[in-house]
């Protein structure tokens, strides 16, 4: 399963909270309140910043360092 991070446009929030509703394969885990956005934002930029430097871990050395196969 993934995790999008999305933003929906105000006028559109309840059209497409019902939208979703109605697919038995998308879990709502959250709701961000906009005074947490800045943190999110921050967070996402340093991590692109991390993924540009190479500065990350690779799925494969994560796999084999906890054993999963």
């Amino acid at each position: 399963m993934e995790t999008f991070l999305i933003e929906i446009d105000q006028s559109k929030h309840d059209f497409f909270i019902n939208l979703m509703n109605e697919f038995t394969f998308i879990k709502r885990i959250e709701t961000l309140e906009p005074e947490n956005m800045p943190e999110i934002y921050a967070a996402i930029e340093e991590s692109e910043k991390d993924i540009e430097t190479g500065n990350f871990i690779s799925q494969s050395d994560i796999k084999s360092e906890y054993l999963i196969l």
